[in-house]
């Protein structure tokens, strides 16, 4: 019994120890597996962290490539640019020795006049002293043979006198040949004058696109930069890139200027506008910003007053459907550079007869037979048929009735364009694509003037104030908030 007992715990221990064996063994398979399913993963990680890799260096070398050749292009730039300066520099100096001898010239025709004046006086002096000797010759004549001794006096003065003015002849043929000499020598100096001015103003404005394109080539290589040192530090699977966008400092796209002083009839003009840092530039075409030809307008920042949408009655001869596309630049004439063959007549001069100077205003005759209200007593001043007198300030656009200036009533503040005589103004108006093209354009340059225009800047003296001068009275005030018009030109161009 002993031995079949011990038999049986054997076997039985056997029947565990081959359940257990079963066991290790499906655990054994399973691990197996598990080992070929990691080892294929791991194996697919390792390619994908190979591909991940070159196409980062890939994206790192272009980059690096750009950047040269962006570093090469700002170097070529630079040395253009130095010329530039360098050669500006010189036609300056020139100007200005052109200017000295204008200067002498000048000096010396005066001195000359001078010069014909006394010898004229001396001319007169000699007739009269020849009259006087000629009556005496008659009076001694009278006497019998009285002083042969006065006779050969008499005749020495004579022969001194026909000596003198022969002198005289000669002085007065030198002095008009040297006259003719200096007023060629002085057309001459003014026409090179002019050409250096000319040459001046066209490598003023080739230097100032050549600074646009320097500061965009900058910004480009500052971003691809960035971008590099972005891309050198991303984790594996992240492979976002980021950049700043430089379009709060450069803008450009394109806009349209009025062709003439009459939008409804000669309609506009299509150019393309590069806003950088310092610099408006206007070019008649994008091939001709592609090329970096000269600008046909260049603005300075600096000199910018205000923009602003405009209302029909601000260009009562432009389209409806176009008031929402347009706004008006103001800035002054001194900021402001064009290329010598776009300079055209400007808009036509009042007559100024009929100017009523009044507060630093200039009010202009005028009828008016659109809607239109008056900015002092808001009452309307346009009739269809019958329009009262009105005027308008041509460079401040301010509107009332002319029985206010007639009876010396106060109804208007000091015109803001020029409350400063030294500073003279004009308006641009400019037509963009669409509505929400005009908005960004007025945001952007908005920005910009509120930065760097001309009222930041500090030019205008303590006495200026970027806002309108408010007029006298509550209903003016309340007409000022939707019929102002800020810094306008010297004439109304619609």
């Amino acid at each position: 019994e002993s031995f079949a007992a011990q038999l049986q715990l054997a076997m039985a221990k056997a029947d565990s120890e081959n359940l257990a064996r079963s066991i290790a063994e499906e655990q054994l398979t399973d691990v197996e597996k598990e080992k070929t399913v990691l080892e294929l993963e791991i194996k697919e990680l390792m390619n994908r962290h190979k591909t991940e890799i070159s196409k980062k260096e890939h994206l790192i070398q272009i980059m690096e490539d750009s950047k040269r050749e962006y570093s090469k292009e700002i170097e070529e730039l630079t040395a253009e640019k130095n010329d530039l300066n360098s050669r500006l520099q010189k036609l300056s100096e020139d100007l200005r020795q052109v200017q000295s001898q204008s200067g002498g010239s000048s000096s010396e025709i005066e001195k000359l006049k001078k010069n014909l004046e006394e010898e004229k006086l001396k001319k007169i002096q000699a007739v009269n002293k020849l009259a006087e000797i000629m009556n005496r010759k008659e009076y001694s004549s009278k006497k019998s043979g009285k002083n042969n001794a006065a006779d050969q006096a008499l005749k020495k003065k004579e022969k001194e006198m026909r000596k003198l003015q022969q002198d005289l002849h000669m002085e007065k043929e030198k002095y008009n040949k040297m006259v003719e000499k200096l007023g060629r020598d002085l057309s001459e100096t003014q026409a090179a004058l002019f050409e250096e001015g000319q040459q001046k103003g066209k490598l003023q404005m080739e230097l100032d696109a050549k600074e646009s394109e320097i500061e965009q080539l900058r910004q480009k290589l500052a971003v691809s930069d960035n971008v590099s040192i972005n891309s050198s530090h991303l984790e594996d699977g992240d492979v976002s890139l980021t950049s700043a966008s430089p379009s709060d400092i450069h803008m450009e796209g394109w806009l349209a200027v009025p062709n003439k002083q009459n939008i409804k009839k000669y309609g506009w003009k299509k150019q393309y506008v590069v806003v950088s840092s310092k610099k408006v530039l206007f070019y008649n075409s994008e091939a001709d910003r592609q090329n970096v030809s000269d600008p046909v307008l260049v603005l300075d920042i600096e000199s910018l007053f205000h923009v602003r949408p405009v209302t029909q009655g601000d260009v009562y001869r432009a389209d409806s459907k176009d008031i929402p596309r347009i706004f008006q630049v103001l800035y002054a004439t001194e900021g402001e550079n064009r290329r010598p063959e776009e300079i055209g007549h400007d808009m036509s001069a009042q007559d100024k007869s009929a100017v009523e100077m009044h507060k630093g205003h200039e009010f202009v005759p005028i009828h008016y037979r659109t809607p239109t209200t008056c900015d002092s007593c808001n009452k309307p001043v346009w009739h269809m048929l019958h329009p009262p007198q009105a005027l308008e300030c041509r460079r401040c656009h301010t509107k009332a009735h002319k029985d206010h200036l007639d009876k010396n009533e106060e109804f208007v503040g000091y015109c803001k364009v020029n409350y400063d005589q030294n500073i003279q103004a004009k308006e641009m108006l400019l037509l963009a694509d669409t509505s929400e093209k005009q908005k960004v354009w007025i945001q952007h340059l908005s920005k910009k003037i509120s930065r760097k225009g001309f009222a930041s800047s500090g030019t205008a003296g303590p006495t200026r104030n970027t806002r309108q001068y408010a007029s006298f009275g509550i209903q003016a005030r309340q007409s000022n908030a939707r019929s102002s018009s800020t810094l306008p030109s010297n004439s109304r161009p619609s």
